[in-house]
């Protein structure tokens, strides 16, 4: 074994220590879930058996930090050498780790110098014995790391909750590669062509390849480190890619990046008024079809009207349509928001800012009236008001737009559905146009082959409908570039706002779902056009003095709260099975213990009434058998906790048969030592389980309280 190693004396040794902590520790705390196969990890982060796998914590506090080197096979050898190690990489990375938990560590047990002065350096504890494992590497495996496959790596990259690359699974796409060792695919062959390179060849585009590139190094990434840690001078590391995609490695392994050429780029013919007025005609006459198109219609309107994502109002809610003020305030789920009930449309996972932007916006005349008449209609149709009200029962959040689906069963609006009602929507002129092919459209669904099936060139149906907000917005009512954004949720700065001292110092902090004037106008701008183009107006459509919903007068209740989680279900009484009264109330394994211990009962004769009291006291007898042989049958049966009346039946009711001679029959015959002590055993081992499980049955303790306690106030 290596001797200690003064980091006085050796500097590269500390040094190289921290700089391999810091790296292991970025990687570790870049990987969102620690699988519970990785026992010790998953146990010192707070992991429960079963649980599966657990959140990596955002901040490490001192006692992860140090299970981390732990784990990652730093060589350190107690306490006060891993914290300093720790503190150490702490000041180079301070992002990761809990200051709060250092300074707590440091009040208890003193300064890291301090510790190091009283004999407890880290410095002499630290030993070469063996290189640090990367903070990421699975349980240490025997296996030869240049010998995983591309198979294990992937397995070993989707368990870590990192994503989910499936293409060389068994059914994947190159399953045929599944079993080659990774190094091995990325190893030239005599003409200098690698496994890798037919891989890339047959992808059908430069995206398709550029998506292949990025798997493999991920999954490089784990067998990288792990051949390091086995070898640091192994010439397999120059066959992978580096760790990240930016990585010099990774150019020398892969070349220049190519991004992949734009295929379409639809632009919205906002100028041609006659065609959108056709469109929004055309889109009307579908809703007054009835039915399911009625709803999806509804959907695309306000979709249009708002300028939301399509998936964003096909699956909107009671809680976040303010029926009251006329506004949606959406908070969509990010890595900010991780305790939000996730909802179809609203997710919006990362970002550079890592935070959850409301999408709040003023909804103009047309969107609320419509929303309102949706919200009439749902509480009138008896298979739709149902399911909303079991949405509300079940603790969710009440859908606005609901279908009957297929076989009879409702659910809520897709962007799929409003695809498939704009695809039904032709105009006489062109409404949208390819850029790249220069072609024109009458419809937001084209049905040229080249922009369909497999081959689907890009974003059409109810995803251009923001699009078209955004055009009308910008170019037909010229609304100003922040006021846009703000609609569209994209910033929370419209433009309208005050700029005064008094707000830069924080003093004007609005309320979600308040809007100025000039939103509100913007809005509505949108609202104004649309009419225009159609050639009706809002009034024509709604009547607010009949038709205007309010919250709490509405028909569904529950429909616009925030949802809840589902009530506990109350406590049921657990049944509890009587104790015997008489003989014949016997168990067959008691009746059976007693048969043994030498007691010859004919059940079928058997009619006593007579309490018994608790068989248990069977127990009691050291020697049931002998008992009922000393003292008599009678004694016996009152031993077991008959009456005196019962007891005094018994001898009459296991009388012995004779034969005709007078000789006992066989079975009648009194039993010879040998059985008695036999049967004197087994009754006792039969009595001593049964009683054993009694009292280890009632050592459980109940899921329910009891119905005479503190916990529920009754006497």
């Amino acid at each position: 074994m290596a001797e200690p190693t003064d980091i006085s004396k050796n500097m590269g040794t500390a040094e190289k220590m921290v700089k391999d902590g810091t790296l292991a520790f970025r990687q570790y705390m870049d990987i969102p879930y620690i699988p519970e196969e990785e026992e010790f990890l998953f146990e010192e982060f707070g992991g429960k058996p079963g649980q599966g796998r657990i959140k990596t914590p955002k901040k490490l506090t001192v006692k992860q930090a140090i299970a981390l080197l732990d784990y990652s096979g730093f060589p350190l050898a107690d306490e006060n050498a891993k914290f300093s190690i720790a503190s150490s990489i702490k000041l180079s990375a301070p992002e990761l780790f809990d200051d709060a938990s250092f300074k707590d560590y440091e009040k208890k047990f003193g300064k890291v110098m301090e510790m190091q002065e009283k004999g407890a350096s880290a410095s002499k504890n630290i030993t070469t014995a063996k290189t640090p494992v990367a903070a990421n590497e699975p349980m240490p495996s025997k296996k030869d790391p240049t010998q995983i496959t591309l198979r294990e790596a992937a397995d070993a990259y989707n368990a870590r909750g990192a994503g989910k690359i499936a293409r060389f699974s068994a059914k994947g796409a190159l399953k045929q590669y599944g079993n080659m060792p990774l190094v091995q695919a990325f190893t030239p062959d005599e003409n200098g062509v690698r496994p890798i390179d037919k891989m890339l060849e047959g992808t059908k585009s430069q995206g398709a390849a550029n998506s292949l590139q990025d798997d493999l190094r991920l999954i490089s990434k784990d067998v990288n480190r792990q051949i390091f840690n086995a070898d640091p001078k192994s010439p397999a590391l120059n066959l992978l890619p580096g760790l990240e995609s930016n990585d010099p490695q990774t150019f020398n392994i892969f070349g220049e990046r190519i991004s992949a050429p734009k295929q379409t780029e639809v632009a919205i013919i906002a100028q041609n008024k006659q065609g959108w007025g056709e469109f929004m005609q055309q889109l009307n006459a579908i809703r007054e079809g009835g039915g399911n198109d009625a709803v999806i219609a509804d959907a695309i309107y306000v979709n249009l009207q708002t300028g939301y994502r399509s998936g964003a109002v096909a699956g909107l809610t009671g809680a976040e349509y303010k029926v009251d003020r006329g506004t949606i305030e959406i908070t969509p789920q990010t890595k900010a928001t991780p305790d939000l009930e996730k909802r179809t449309g609203a997710q919006k996972v990362g970002g550079a800012r890592k935070q959850a932007i409301p999408q709040d916006v003023p909804l103009n005349e047309q969107s609320h009236a419509r929303l309102q008449q949706r919200l009439a209609a749902n509480q009138q149709d008896v298979g739709i008001r149902s399911f909303i009200e079991d949405k509300i029962k079940a603790g969710k959040a009440a859908p606005v737009f609901v279908i009957k689906g297929k076989g009879g069963k409702y659910r809520q609006v897709k962007t799929d559905d409003m695809t498939e009602v704009l695809s039904r929507i032709k105009t006489s002129t062109p409404i949208i146009k390819d850029n790249i092919t220069n072609k024109d459209f009458n419809t937001l669904v084209p049905d040229d082959p080249s922009y369909s099936g497999e081959d689907k060139k890009g974003k059409f149906g109810a995803a251009l409908l923001r699009n078209v907000f955004a055009n009308v917005a910008a170019f037909e009512v010229q609304m100003p570039d922040t006021m846009l954004d703000f609609l569209q949720g994209r910033s929370q700065k419209s433009g309208a706002e005050t700029r005064s001292k008094t707000a830069k110092s924080g003093y004007l902090i609005r309320p979600r779902g308040t809007f100025y004037p000039a939103e509100r106008d913007a809005a509505q701008s949108v609202g104004n056009w649309f009419d225009q183009v159609e050639g009706t107006d809002v009034s024509q459509r709604f009547d607010p003095e009949t038709q205007t919903v309010r919250g709490a007068t509405y028909g569904i209740s529950g429909m616009f709260d925030q949802p809840t989680a589902a009530a506990m279900p109350e406590p049921v009484t657990p049944v509890v099975k009587p104790e015997p009264t008489s003989l014949g109330d016997l168990s067959p394994e008691t009746k059976d213990a007693m048969t043994k211990a030498g007691f010859k009962i004919d059940w079928s004769k058997l009619s006593i009434g007579a309490g018994l009291g608790t068989v248990t006291t069977l127990g009691v007898l050291s020697d049931p058998a002998q008992a009922a042989v000393d003292v008599g049958l009678e004694v016996g049966a009152r031993a077991l906790g008959a009456a005196a009346g019962p007891a005094a039946a018994i001898p009459m009711i296991m009388a012995p048969t004779e034969l005709g001679s007078g000789e006992l029959q066989p079975g009648d015959r009194p039993a010879t030592q040998e059985q008695l002590d036999t049967a004197r055993i087994q009754a006792a081992q039969a009595v001593k389980e049964r009683d054993a499980a009694r009292v280890q049955e009632s050592a459980i303790p109940s899921q329910y309280p009891s119905t005479d306690n503190f916990l529920n106030m009754q006497p």
